[in-house]
């Protein structure tokens, strides 16, 4: 019997991907027209052109959302449209690129996932996905599934990182002294528990690189605070995506 997992995407996605695979190949191996960029080249002279049937996320990374009601795909696939899934393509029909599917991600975990039922969320990359695929149950057991064994799986707690997202925006400060000004409270503790090279000098340069943020932001501990997100958790993970300095809300600007 296939996995709950697998049978999940395959219902929701997996078979408006490929109507012919199995649960399982819809996952790891499904076909359909991509655009790529030759076929962009050469809808310039023929708009006809078809685009060259590949396994998606094969050579152009693919992202996806999946819920028990819809289903999102971003990548350079072209499927039949159905009701089911919304299709975005990465690229526009010139080839310049117009959406950073990371970015999107993170915005959809901020807006759009449910957050009392199960869902899927992740990459389709060269690596086959089904190893890494997970269902995410919130609000805390949230998985981002990369195919890629490099990156592995990003975990997080959909309700932390939301909190995160709304102090940070609520307080209107930039992601790159919000996240050092985390980094910087983190070396303090560690020094104060003797926990890096050197403490006094590490926790005494910490403290000074915050006096100067503090200078600024005065609040700065009590906004860290709040946010309640950890150094090198996902939650930051998925932040750092969040907040892309290009995008907005996923789109390229």
């Amino acid at each position: 019997m296939e996995n709950e997992v697998v049978r999940f995407f395959h219902q929701h996605l997996g078979r408006h991907l490929d109507p012919k695979a199995t649960p399982k190949q819809s996952i790891a191996s499904p076909k359909a027209p991509i655009v790529t960029n030759k076929v962009i080249k050469e809808r310039q002279q023929d708009p006809s052109r078809p685009g060259i049937p590949d396994r998606v996320g094969a050579g152009i990374a693919a992202y996806y959302a999946v819920t028990d009601g819809h289903a999102w795909l971003v990548s350079q696939a072209e499927l039949p449209q159905t009701e089911a899934v919304t299709q975005l393509m990465l690229k526009d029909a010139a080839g310049t690129p117009r959406i950073n599917g990371m970015s999107w991600l993170a915005h959809w975990l901020a807006d759009e996932a449910p957050a009392d039922r199960p869902f899927i969320i992740g990459t389709l990359e060269n690596a086959n996905p089904l190893q890494r695929l997970a269902l995410s149950l919130p609000p805390h057991n949230v998985t981002v599934c990369h195919s890629n064994a490099k990156l592995g799986g990003v975990s997080l707690s959909l309700q932390r990182y939301r909190q995160a997202v709304r102090v940070i925006e609520d307080n209107d400060i930039d992601w790159p002294t919000f996240k050092k000004a985390t980094r910087l409270k983190e070396r303090v503790w560690l020094a104060a528990q003797g926990k890096l090279d050197n403490p006094e000098r590490e926790q005494e340069k910490a403290r000074a690189d915050m006096a100067k943020i503090q200078k600024k932001i005065p609040d700065i501990l009590h906004i860290v605070n709040a946010a309640g997100m950890a150094p090198g958790s996902g939650e930051e993970t998925m932040l750092h995506s969040y907040f892309h300095p290009k995008c907005d809300k996923g789109i390229i600007i």
